[in-house]
């Protein structure tokens, strides 16, 4: 453990090995469910990594948790210093890696323990690919599975869609070529809540990017909220990286991203509207104890919209198709 420039390090890395993968994750104020995160990569079946950590100035106890986690594996690397923003701390991320591969990882998320493996894999024998991500289950605060969601594998689709405005890979799920990201110049910092979107645009320009089938990621929603306002600016940052796209290729596009209202504000009226969302999405894949808790949540909120009695009533006596 040293301090550089104000930065807190703790570095366990042993000479001059260098791993195929560099994991990075980002943290801030994640406390609740950091734990999780970090023993789901440490859990990995491929094990030929290394863990690249930054707290970004968290004033919770974020920082105790992953320090003593870096205690425990050789493969951790700690760095902490004050808050600069997430894009600041992507790029920072990309610039300490040393693997051909870089993974990434939020601090909320879980990812199965054959993510590593299956991703190396694919990029190693599809060596036109240069970022592949996977299909992810939305879990809640509890943990609790809301729905499965099965994301588009081929890049001649991802990309179409993505010249539309919608985010095709799962930023936390994905892998990346290193050399790639390096070569786009990594995560513009103008491009504040769409960086995701505007990255995988600037990498398909270079090489192709694909999704796996198979769910191995669980990304969690929270109750915490994205206000109106941060909704308009992303979606405006969306659009924008869309046209500098279009701009960049020559084509004229469309830009079809309705809404990135994807999560609920604080407002009862928010939070009962994706109570009712969460509830149908889990019942229909057949999650009854998720099913349970969006509907008592719904009745709280609202005890006198019919919606809500709806979720109840129709999830007792009526079972959900079978996919």
């Amino acid at each position: 453990m040293f301090k550089v420039e104000g930065k807190l390090v703790i570095d366990n890395s042993i000479g001059d090995t260098t791993p195929v993968v560099s994991v990075l994750m980002p943290v801030y104020n994640a406390q609740l469910y950091v734990e999780k995160a970090i023993k789901s990569i440490l859990t990995q079946t491929f094990i030929d990594f290394e863990f690249i950590i930054l707290d970004d100035g968290s004033t919770d106890n974020s920082l105790n948790i992953l320090e003593q986690y870096a205690k425990q594996d050789i493969r951790i690397r700690i760095i902490s210093r004050e808050n600069k923003g997430l894009i600041v701390s992507l790029n920072e991320l990309v610039e300490q890696a040393r693997g051909q591969y870089v993974a990434r990882m939020d601090a909320d998320d879980i990812s199965r323990p054959e993510r590593f493996a299956m991703q190396v894999d694919f990029l190693s024998k599809n060596t036109d690919h240069i970022v592949v991500g996977s299909s992810i289950e939305k879990i809640n605060e509890k943990g609790q599975i809301i729905a499965s969601f099965k994301s588009l594998t081929a890049h001649k689709d991802i990309d179409r869609m993505q010249l539309a405005g919608h985010t095709s890979i799962c930023h936390p799920a994905a892998m990346l070529c290193r050399k790639a990201v390096i070569q786009v110049k990594g995560y513009d910092q103008q491009m504040e809540a769409g960086e995701d979107l505007d990255l995988w645009l600037r990498l398909a320009e270079i090489g192709k990017l694909a999704n796996l089938p198979q769910v191995l990621l669980q990304y969690r929603l929270h109750n915490e909220s994205i206000s109106e306002a941060s909704r308009d600016i992303q979606q405006q940052t969306m659009r924008r990286a869309c046209e500098q796209a279009w701009v960049r290729r020559g084509i004229q596009g469309e830009f079809d991203q309705k809404s990135v209202d994807w999560r609920p504000g604080t407002d009862v009226s928010s939070q009962h509207k994706y109570a009712v969302k969460y509830g149908w999405m889990s019942w229909n894949q057949g999650y009854t104890a998720t099913w349970w808790t969006y509907t008592r949540r719904a009745i709280f909120l609202k005890p006198f919209d019919i919606s809500s009695w709806k979720l109840l009533v129709f999830g007792l006596v009526k079972s959900p198709k079978k996919l």
